[in-house]
């Protein structure tokens, strides 16, 4: 049994250990699989083992189908699946159906229909059209990338829910979990018990947390969207398996928090204020006597796929939920009785299954003062999705009955807008609102016991820091407090500096003006290419890649003497595509990089480079790599420029350099190094760092 595997990638079909045999019928080919080996003895069995082992679950349950051997008038038949490929030869989904869905906004009035690609994420095609009914002019590249402009001609930069409303060090701070629950924690937001460890850490402490909470749930201290979170660990194995799948998925750590029963609900909160609640029912079927889970959760996907809510967020049958199947005695080819309500998990993601109801108006109270709460723990924090766990959320809440999982600066409005039951709320209309309100000041969130500045990070009034101390940020930091203000270390890399009721907020060089739409569409090189290019902004020559291209980007790249590979924020890796190794290497060290699959290869640059720091729009230091010093007001002005495609880019690099047309962008970053722009006494280092705070704090009066 071990030696067979069927997968499905792409609608092609790829299997192991199995003898095909094919037929056709009226709409394309019957393949019947047959086992090489006789030692299969249960079907059942043998199913949920290659269920557990494919690489898309969700296309597996649905185009492996169990068979029962006949006996054809030729011999015996032994085979125990069929498939059935297209005309085409692929294999047929429900994914492959039709994308343009129909959208009931029944939150407007009077109520619309509309039609939407349901490719586009549900967040951007929201608010697209909330910011254009307000008379916003947008436009979207990219997929989910909205620029243009508010009525008053204020540019405007928006990506799913991130917009300038929440600083990028508030983001960072709500996304990763161990600091979100450090900052609840010290204002008396109630947060599961647990801890988080780093990413090389030895999981025997998670084994010891294990054996003490009974059950755990494991995730990713910087995951999202459930993207390898098990909930309801209960052995040392199934921890093993969660601890690997968490560590797939990170690249800062992994958290293991206790089990927390009772009702689940997220709540939104934009501007100080919960503006709608939802509960998710985690994902379950209900038998009818006759057909298998199985047949089951492919008839509640298919449903799905036609929602534009919930197209691609299908129901799969993971390792874990597989588990669960066989704890309670059960396999996907099990039939339920009828009325028996069988729960296929305890997590209640909407993109993993879950369906959400409205509970706006029937939890108490108390509990959406508890998400308010919980979002003015994190400085800068405007927008935000707080996932809460309450015994009875029909009652107050009280000690002890409740808790808050997750913050998500990055919150889903479908879960909202798009309720399977209940009132859908209009949460994109209220946070077009918040974005065109463009003149609005972030709200002052202290919390009530800011630490105080260690002399690490306050600038001492006599010799200078030595440099091999110095960073980006605490050269921020020094300067932050050399003002009066109380810095409040939150991680290595990041802290909140308090003074009065103002609140600033520092993430290595990203500052709470950074937008995460700007900062995200710089890790994309594609969208970033769309938005300088859009407004003019001269750019090498190029194209667009995903990950997997590495050898067609190779192909295109064999025309030119000298390309640039361009994936994530760092600076794109210069190489001779002569050399198909040195090309390898620079592709593979350009994705691990990268936090989005979008590649580029560009031509490289045929003259000088010059990095040029912007805080702003004010140009404060210019860097020549041959020594040179020297820009002119041209080369300036470019820089400028490829700054305001950007909206909410206030700090950044430039990289410009000479092509045979002329200068051009290489490359932008978001989150520039202080130190490469001054010499290595802490002086000139501390002078930048103070340029940089001076124009911040002017600008954000």
């Amino acid at each position: 049994m071990d030696q067979l595997r069927i997968d499905i990638t792409d609608g092609r079909l790829s299997t192991h250990g199995f003898e095909l045999r094919t037929r056709l019928v009226d709409d394309g080919t019957e393949v019947r699989l047959v086992p090489l080996s006789q030692t299969v003895s249960d079907p059942a069995v043998l199913y949920t083992r290659l269920l557990a082992d494919a690489a898309d679950p969700v296309a597996f349950l649905e185009a492996v189908e169990p068979v029962e051997p006949v006996e054809p008038v030729d011999g015996p038949d032994s085979a125990v699946f069929r498939i059935s490929l297209d005309p085409h030869g692929h294999v047929s989904t429900s994914r492959q159906q039709n994308t343009a869905l129909t959208v009931h906004a029944q939150w407007e009035d009077p109520p619309q229909s509309f039609l939407a690609d349901a490719r586009i994420p549900v967040s951007t095609v929201l608010l697209e059209r909330a910011l254009r009914i307000r008379g916003a002019l947008v436009t979207r590249t990219d997929r989910n990338f909205l620029v243009g402009s508010a009525p008053d001609g204020t540019p405007l930069l928006v990506k799913d829910a991130r917009s300038h409303l929440n600083g990028m060090p508030a983001v960072h701070a709500a996304e990763r979990k161990d600091i979100a629950r450090a900052l609840l924690a010290r204002t008396d937001v109630a947060v599961p018990a647990g801890t988080a460890f780093d990413r090389t850490a030895d999981p025997t402490e998670a084994f010891e947390l294990l054996e003490r909470l009974g059950a755990v749930v494991v995730k990713p201290v910087d995951g999202d969207k459930g993207r390898g979170v098990t909930v309801g660990v209960t052995d040392p194995g199934g921890l093993r398996e969660a601890w690997d799948l968490a560590l797939h998925e990170t690249r800062a750590g992994v958290l293991v928090e206790e089990i927390r029963s009772g009702e689940e609900v997220r709540v939104l909160v934009i501007d100080g204020r919960a503006r709608a609640a939802a509960r998710r029912i985690p994902p379950h079927v209900t038998g009818d006597g006759e057909r298998t889970i199985r047949e089951l959760v492919n008839a509640k996907n298919a449903r799905r796929q036609e929602s534009f809510f919930l197209h691609g967020k299908s129901i799969a049958l993971t390792r874990h939920r597989l588990r669960l199947l066989a704890d309670a005695g059960l396999t996907p080819l099990s039939v339920l009785e009828r009325g028996r309500r069988y729960e296929l998990d305890v997590t209640g993601n909407v993109r993993t299954g879950a369906e959400a109801v409205d509970a706006t108006d029937t939890i108490d109270p108390s509990y959406l003062r508890i998400a308010e709460r919980a979002v003015a723990a994190v400085p800068g924090l405007r927008v935000a999705g707080v996932d809460l766990i309450g015994t009875d959320l029909a009652s107050p809440a009280a000690a002890g009955d409740h808790v808050v999982i997750e913050l998500n600066p990055n919150p889903g409005l479908g879960i909202h807008a798009g309720a399977q039951a209940g009132r859908p709320r209009d949460v994109a209309g209220a946070i077009a609102d918040a974005v065109l309100d463009v003149h609005r000041p972030a709200l002052a969130s202290p919390p009530p016991h800011p630490r105080i500045a260690s002399a690490e990070t306050r600038r001492p009034a006599g010799p200078q820091v030595p440099a091999i101390d110095a960073t980006s940020h605490t050269l921020l930091a020094r300067s932050f407090a050399s003002r009066g203000f109380t810095i409040d270390p939150i991680a290595e890399d990041a802290f909140f500096a308090y003074r009065g009721s103002r609140t600033h907020g520092v993430w290595n060089a990203l500052t709470d003006r950074s937008s995460p739409a700007a900062v995200f569409a710089l890790r994309n090189p594609n969208a970033a290419h769309e938005l300088l290019t859009r407004v003019g902004v001269p750019v090498f020559p190029g194209r667009g890649f995903t990950r997997a291209d590495r050898g067609s980007a190779h192909t295109y790249a064999a025309r030119w003497g000298q390309v640039a590979v361009h994936g994530g924020s760092l600076r794109p890796l210069l190489v001779d595509p002569a050399s198909p190794a040195a090309f390898a290497a620079a592709w593979d060290a350009a994705t691990s990089s990268a936090t989005f699959p979008g590649m580029r290869v560009t031509r490289g640059p045929a003259g000088r480079i010059r990095r040029i720091l912007l805080a702003h729009g004010e140009v404060l230091a210019v860097v020549e790599e041959n020594g040179g010093v020297t820009a002119d007001e041209h080369v300036l002005g470019i820089a400028r420029a490829a700054v305001e495609a950007l909206p909410g880019l206030d700090l950044a690099e430039v990289v410009l350099a000479s092509t045979d047309e002329g200068d051009a962008v290489l490359h932008i970053r978001a989150d520039p190094d202080l130190l490469d722009f001054s010499d290595e006494t802490s002086g000139a280092r501390e002078d930048l760092a103070d340029r940089v705070v001076a124009l911040h704090l002017r600008t954000s009066s």
